[in-house]
C-alpha cells in the first residue's frame, strides 16, 4: 500500500487522525478512511483493493474484479462511466450498491456491487487462495481470490460483473475437461457459454453494464412518501423534500419496510416468497402492506393509492354492544384455510406483519364487515380463533379478547376491540380496530407506525433477542419532544411490566411500537411527526394456553427472563428515570390479578358461547386468575393502593381512559 491512504485502526486512532485532518495533512473520506491532501487521483484508483479490504474484511472479489487481481492489476473495474468493485461479503451492507471511495477534490468515486455471501451453487468448491492486506502495520485483512471455475459460474451467474467475452473463452480453454463438465452441468452455464462465443464472433464487443435499477414508488397511504431503487443487488431510499422524513434512522429505514413483511408462512406464500426478509416480492407486483403501498415502474399508471380511514359510523364501537359485535358479516372470518385463499388470491390485498394469522378488514357505516381489498379500505384486523389449526389453542381469540379488558382495566390504552361469535357458539374471532388510521373527523392526520425491530434495525427472527434498555433508547431518540419522551418512558415502562404481571411471554419486539403523527397546516403542508407509545396490543396471558405453562418474560428485564422481583423493576425504572419502578410493577401486578379473578367469576362472557368451546374459554379464564394470582403473590402488590394508584394516574392523563372497561369489570364480584 502506497502512504497516500491512512485508516483509522489500532496504529492510527480517530484523535490522531482528526489531529492531522486539522493541521491540513489528510481529508476524510468517511468511515475510518483519509486521504492525504498530496494524494492524486491515480493513487486513489491504486488503493482500492485496499480500501475493500477495510470496509469489507473476509469479502471475496467476483469476476472482472478477481481476474484482474489475479494478473496483478487493480481490482477496479470501469464500466458505464462507474469506478466499481464487484465484492460477495457478509456484510450488514450486503445487498446494496455502496460508495467505497469518494473524493470531491480529484472527483473519483468507487461503488462496491455487494452481493450476499452465499454461493448460488454450493456443489461448486472454491479457492482457499486469499489476498492478505496489511493496510496498518500490525493489521491482516483478506480477500479471497476465487479459481478461474468460480470465476466463470459468477460470469454467468452475475452478467454485470462478468469478465469481457474473451477473458471468459480464454478463462474456459485453460479449465482441465473435468471442471469444464463440471460447469457445463450447472444450470444456465452452456447458455453463457454460447452467449460469449456469439459475442466474439461480432467484432464490436459489448461493455460491461452495471445492473439495471428498478424503482419502486412508495405511498403512505395516499401520499408519494418516497423511491425505493434497486439494481438487482440491494435498495437505496430517497425521500421528496415536501414530506416529513422517516423519523428513524436513515439506516433504519430498511428496517421499517422489513418489519411490515408477514412472518406467517401462508401469508409469505402469497407474496411469492419464502423468507421475511426476501424484498424481490416488491419488484414483482403492487404490495399492499399496513398504510404502504409499493408500485413497481411498470404498475404507475395502473394503480391508484387508497386511504384507509375509518368513516361516519363505521367505527367497531359504534356496531359493538358490551364488547360483541352486532354488525352483518359479509365474507367467511371464521374458516381461516378459505380466507387465506381468499387474501392469496391478489397480491394487492392488504398484507399484515406478525405471526399470528389476521385478516384484513373494513366496516362500512351500516355495519358490514368485509375483507380489505385493493379497492375497499383497511381499517380493522380479524384473527379468527386458531383452534381450527392448531387444536389445543381453541379459546385463544377469547382470551385476547379478554386479557385486552385486563389491560384497559389496569389503565394501559388498547385498541378498540370486540368479539365476533359464530351463530353456532361454537367458534369465535377478536376483531381490532387499527390505531395507525385516522377516525372521521381527523383525516388531515398521517400516522405511521415502527415497531421494536424496526427501530433497532434488526430483522423480525430476533424479536426476541432485543436488550429493552436500547430498545428505550432507539425510542427516546425518535421522540426528541421532552414532555412526549417522559410520558413514553412510562408508557413503555408500563408495557413491560403488564407482561411480566399478566405471564405473558409474547411481548416482544414486534409487540412493542412508537405510534407517530404528522398532520397537515392551512397551507396542506405535512408537519413534524409527534411520537408516543402505541396503545397495547397483543396481550394475553400465554401461560394460559397449553403447551405454555412455563412461558417466560419474552425481553429479559436487566438480564432476568424470570423472577423478576419489585427491586429489578427499580433498577430497571432507573434506567429511564422511573422512580419506585419496584412498586409500580407491583400495582399493575395487584390490578392484573384483580381483573382476571373477576373476568373468571362473571360467567357473562363464557354464556355467550355453548358447548365444548365454552367449557375450553372458561379454562383458559380460570388458569389465566391463576397465575396472574401467583404472580401477584409474588409482587405484594396491594389491591387498594393500586387502585389509587391507577386513578391518580389516569386523571394526570390528557385523555381520561374509557370507563366503560371499569363498569363492565366493577359487576362481577371477586
Amino acid at each position: 500500500m502506497t502512504s497516500s491512504i491512512r485508516f483509522v485502526y489500532s496504529g492510527w486512532n480517530a484523535q490522531e487522525a482528526q489531529r492531522d485532518m486539522r493541521a491540513g495533512r489528510v481529508r476524510s473520506l468517511g468511515r475510518g478512511i483519509y486521504l492525504t491532501t498530496d494524494a492524486a487521483r491515480r493513487d486513489i484508483l491504486a488503493n482500492g483493493l485496499d480500501v475493500a479490504a477495510y470496509r469489507y474484511p473476509g469479502s471475496r472479489l467476483m469476476g472482472e474484479s478477481a481476474r484482474l487481481v489475479t494478473q496483478g492489476q487493480s481490482p477496479i473495474v470501469f464500466a458505464d462511466g462507474h469506478h466499481v468493485i464487484f465484492l460477495e461479503s457478509d456484510s450488514v451492507d450486503c445487498r446494496r450498491e455502496r460508495p467505497l471511495l469518494e473524493d470531491g477534490h480529484t472527483g473519483v468515486r468507487i461503488e462496491a456491487i455487494l452481493r450476499p455471501k452465499a454461493s448460488q451453487n454450493p456443489q461448486v468448491s472454491r479457492s482457499n487462495q486469499r489476498l492478505v492486506l496489511n493496510p496498518m502495520p500490525g493489521i491482516g485483512l483478506y480477500i479471497d481470490l476465487p479459481d478461474p471455475l468460480q470465476i466463470l459460474l459468477d460470469a454467468a451467474h452475475y452478467p454485470e460483473c462478468a469478465p469481457s467475452a474473451e477473458e471468459c473463452l480464454h478463462l474456459w480453454e485453460k479449465l482441465s475437461p473435468s471442471k469444464r463438465k463440471h460447469l457445463e452441468q450447472q444450470e444456465g452455464f452452456s447458455e453463457s457459454l454460447l452467449q460469449w462465443k456469439r459475442i466474439m464472433e461480432n467484432p464490436d464487443a459489448i461493455p460491461i453494464a452495471l445492473p439495471p435499477r428498478n424503482r419502486v414508488r412508495v405511498y403512505l397511504q395516499d401520499i408519494p412518501w418516497g423511491m425505493m431503487d434497486q439494481n438487482d443487488i440491494g435498495w437505496t431510499w430517497e425521500q421528496p423534500a415536501q414530506v416529513p422524513h422517516c423519523p428513524l434512522p436513515e439506516g433504519h429505514v430498511q428496517g421499517l419496510l422489513q418489519s411490515l413483511m408477514p412472518e406467517n408462512p401462508d401469508q409469505m406464500l402469497g407474496l411469492g416468497i419464502k423468507e421475511q426478509q426476501d424484498e424481490r416480492a416488491f419488484l414483482k407486483e403492487p404490495r399492499r402492506l399496513m398504510n404502504f403501498l409499493f408500485v413497481p415502474d411498470p404498475y404507475t399508471e395502473k394503480v391508484t393509492p387508497i386511504f384507509n380511514g375509518i368513516p361516519q359510523g363505521g367505527d367497531l364501537n359504534t356496531h359493538t354492544q358490551r364488547g360483541i359485535f352486532q354488525g352483518s358479516i359479509a365474507d367467511p372470518f371464521f374458516d381461516y384455510s378459505q380466507s387465506v385463499t381468499r387474501i392469496n388470491s391478489s397480491s394487492r390485498f392488504p398484507r399484515i406483519s406478525g405471526m399470528q394469522p389476521k385478516m384484513p378488514a373494513y366496516l362500512d357505516k351500516e355495519g358490514r364487515l368485509q375483507f380489505a381489498t385493493e379497492d375497499i379500505p383497511f381499517t380493522l384486523l380479524v384473527k379468527p380463533d386458531p383452534g381450527s389449526v392448531l387444536p389445543k389453542l381453541r379459546g385463544m381469540a377469547m382470551l385476547e379478547w379478554a386479557s385486552q379488558q385486563v389491560t384497559r382495566y389496569v389503565g394501559i390504552r388498547t385498541p378498540e376491540c370486540a368479539l365476533l361469535i359464530a351463530p353456532d357458539g361454537q367458534q369465535a374471532a377478536l376483531i381490532s380496530e387499527r390505531f395507525d388510521v385516522p377516525h372521521f373527523g381527523e383525516y388531515d392526520r398521517v400516522h405511521l407506525t415502527c415497531d421494536g425491530t424496526a427501530l433497532l434495525g434488526i430483522p423480525a427472527s430476533r424479536k426476541y433477542e432485543a436488550n429493552p434498555r436500547l430498545l428505550w433508547q432507539a425510542i427516546a431518540q425518535s421522540i426528541p419532544d421532552e414532555d412526549q419522551q417522559r410520558q413514553a418512558a412510562l408508557d413503555y415502562f408500563d408495557r413491560l411490566a403488564l407482561a411480566w404481571a399478566m405471564c405473558d411471554g409474547d411481548a416482544h419486539a414486534k409487540n412493542l411500537s412508537v405510534l407517530y403523527t404528522s398532520q397537515y397546516d392551512n397551507e396542506g403542508r405535512l408537519g413534524l411527526w409527534h411520537g408516543a407509545m402505541s396503545p397495547a396490543y397483543d396481550t394475553i396471558c400465554t401461560r394460559a394456553l397449553p403447551g405454555f405453562e412455563h412461558d417466560q418474560q419474552a425481553l429479559r428485564i436487566e438480564g432476568h427472563e424470570e423472577n423478576l422481583s419489585p427491586k429489578i423493576w427499580d433498577q430497571f425504572g432507573k434506567s429511564m428515570h422511573i422512580p419506585n419502578g419496584g412498586q409500580r410493577a407491583a400495582h399493575i401486578s395487584a390490578l392484573v390479578a384483580d381483573a382476571y379473578a373477576r373476568m373468571a367469576n362473571d360467567p357473562w362472557l363464557t354464556n355467550q358461547i355453548d358447548g365444548d368451546y365454552q367449557k375450553e374459554v372458561a379454562l383458559l379464564l380460570e388458569k389465566s386468575a391463576m397465575f396472574t394470582y401467583e404472580r401477584n403473590r409474588y409482587m405484594g402488590g396491594d389491591l387498594r393502593e393500586a387502585m389509587e394508584w391507577r386513578e391518580k394516574r389516569n386523571s394526570e392523563r390528557a385523555k381520561p381512559m374509557d370507563p366503560n372497561t371499569d363498569q363492565r369489570l366493577a359487576s362481577a364480584s371477586l
